[in-house]
Parts: structure tokens; C-alpha cells; sequence
């Protein structure tokens, strides 16, 4: 088949790493238009990834006869409106999680997708790293047994912020750290170990960083009885580019730890143990855009589509009501 002819809509640093991933499957995928408001930063993008057609109105891409897909990379607070307008000009969507801010906003871009019956998917790339694939791989295969204990973290600096930069915004992003990164990490949880039944969590804000929360810290009961505890932490010291990352998960029969490496402990499954080392890809994209289009070739539903997008939001949303009130929240929310 023709390879999947696609749109950058926010040419910005995600919009860099997303047009990597897609010229990295080249039979695939082929860039063909790209869109930002900043021209200058729009030049250097057209140049950098060899994109001809440029323009600084997301509109005249989602309208082009030359465009199969769109890649959305907005603030968050855009995805409603590009997403829907996308779906009805009939583009298959990929989108940058978080899927939208609210719910709401989530379900119409859903119901447009399906109206117009276009794939839909949401980039929560982390699902698509080769360690991530191996963990849920060897969770699958029972290595460590019924999970019933979990911790995920994410520690960043954004300090000192751009006075303008758009994520400082809690309009603009629909909250802070938790929306902003860490929805990522509880997007993992929910693929390991179901979804979640009621959450508790506590925040803390910097407005010398961003309006919105800075740092998080959220205990969670899954459906399954497992209990799990989520940290996020856009308060570090690290240097900016900097991010720490790390994982703990315990079943009944082992244990198994990621912080770069994947280091399993196992009862019952002593060639899978002490230490099994996989070294994670460069977040490029690549597996994930390959992913997408397959989807679209085949009519496959994605493994992070928009309704699956919309759970991570959902628990998001659900440790947010949990901060602000004190009291613990049970999914699904009313």
C-alpha cells in the first residue's frame, strides 16, 4: 500500500520527536505537511524533516486533499477542536495524550471519530518502549504471579518556566504535573493491572513553576484488590532535560523492578531471574507510528485508542476531584 500521508499539526519539541518516529518507518508513513503558529520555528521544522507544504493554519492541513492523517501536538487545550474537525474532514488521528481535559471534550472527539469512521489513537508512547512491551510480556506470562502491590514514579524540573510557556497554564493544560506527565505512568499502571477502582490523593502547588500542581502523591485500589501508589514530581532539582523514571511491581510469586533495566526476582521461575536487562529505545516514536498504521490499514482498534484514552483521563480526573475535596473517589465518576 501507498504509505500514510500525514500532517504535524505543533511543530515544537514533540513535534520533532513525532516526525522522527514517522520518517523512521519511511514505507509507511510519509511527512507532508506541517503546521505551527510560530513561523520561524515552522521553517526549521520544514527544513530539519524535509516538509514542503507549511503552514501556520492548522485548518488548511486538515482540509488538504494530500493529507491522510493528522498528528495533533497542541495544547491540551486545542485537541477538541482540531481533533473533531479532523475526524469530520475525514483524517485518521493521532493525538498527544492527554487525550482532552475533561471528559466531555474526550467523548466528542470520540463520537466524531466513530461517526466518520476514522481511526482514532491516543499517543501514550510509553505503552509502545521495548521494556514496557517485555514487562507486560513476562506480567502476562504469569513470571511473578497475581500482582497485588504496585509504585510508579516521575520526577522532572520545570524550573525556571518561560513566563508564556502554555503548560504553565492550568486552562491551557487542565491541570499540572499529574495531567501533564503523569498520565503517562498511570496509563502503564492501568495496562498492568486494570483499571482502577477508587483513588485517594494528596497535591501540592509552585507558582513559581506553573498555576496548576507541581507534585502528587495518589494511592490507588485497583478492581482486581491490588493497591498500588503513584508518585509525580515536577518540582526536581535535575537539570531540565533530565527525567527519573522508575517501577515496582510485587505478585505472588516475585517481584520485578525497572529503573532502566528490568531486574526480576522469581519464586517459581528461577531462569527468569536474578536480573533480566533491556535497555529502553529513545522515545522516538517510531513503534508507536508503525502501530498506527497498521491500524488504519487494517481497521484495527489501537491499542491506546481514544476510549482507551479516555480511562487514563478518567483516572486523572479522579485523582484531581480526590486532591481538592479530602476524600477518597471511586471510578467510574459520576
Amino acid at each position: 500500500m501507498a504509505p500514510l500521508r500525514v500532517g504535524i499539526i505543533g511543530a515544537g519539541g514533540m513535534g520533532g520527536r513525532h516526525a522522527k518516529g514517522a520518517k523512521d518507518a519511511p514505507l509507511r508513513l510519509q511527512l507532508v505537511a506541517a503546521c505551527d503558529v510560530a513561523e520561524g520555528k515552522l521553517r526549521e521544522f520544514g527544513r530539519k524533516w524535509d516538509v514542503a507544504a507549511l503552514s501556520t493554519d492548522w485548518r488548511e492541513v486538515v482540509a488538504s486533499r494530500d493529507v491522510d492523517a493528522v498528528c495533533v501536538l497542541l495544547p491540551h487545550d486545542l485537541h477538541e477542536e482540531v481533533c473533531v474537525a479532523a475526524a469530520r474532514a475525514g483524517k485518521h488521528v493521532l493525538v498527544e495524550k492527554p487525550i482532552a481535559r475533561t471528559l466531555e471534550e474526550a467523548d466528542r472527539i470520540i463520537q466524531a471519530a466513530e461517526a466518520a469512521g476514522v481511526t482514532l489513537m491516543v499517543a501514550h508512547n510509553q505503552r509502545y518502549y521495548p521494556a514496557n512491551r517485555t514487562i507486560k510480556r513476562l506480567l502476562d506470562e504469569g513470571v511473578i504471579g497475581q500482582l497485588f502491590c504496585a509504585r510508579i514514579d516521575h520526577h522532572q524540573s520545570f524550573f525556571p518556566p518561560p513566563d508564556r510557556a502554555w503548560w504553565r497554564s492550568r486552562a491551557a493544560v487542565g491541570g499540572g504535573c499529574v495531567i501533564g506527565s503523569g498520565i503517562h505512568r498511570l496509563d502503564l499502571l492501568r495496562w498492568y493491572l486494570g483499571e482502577v477502582g477508587e483513588v485517594f490523593a494528596f497535591q501540592i502547588d509552585d507558582p513559581r513553576r506553573l498555576e496548576a500542581e507541581v507534585a502528587c502523591v495518589a494511592t490507588l485500589r485497583f478492581g482486581s484488590g491490588a493497591i498500588g501508589e503513584f508518585f509525580c514530581n515536577w518540582g526536581s532539582t535535575r537539570s531540565p532535560a533530565t527525567t527519573h523514571e522508575g517501577m515496582s511491581l510485587f505478585g505472588r510469586e516475585g517481584c520485578l523492578y525497572f529503573d532502566g533495566a528490568i531486574h526480576v526476582s522469581s519464586l517459581p521461575r528461577a531462569d527468569y531471574g536474578p536480573d533480566l536487562t533491556v535497555v529502553p529505545e529513545d522515545p522516538s516514536c517510531q513503534s508507536m507510528w508503525e502501530h498506527f498504521a497498521d491500524c488504519v490499514e487494517k481497521g484495527l482498534t489501537p491499542l491506546t485508542s481514544g476510549p482507551d484514552g479516555r480511562k487514563s483521563l478518567e483516572l486523572v480526573l479522579a485523582i484531581y476531584r480526590s486532591a481538592e475535596t479530602g476524600k477518597p473517589v471511586r471510578l467510574p465518576l459520576a
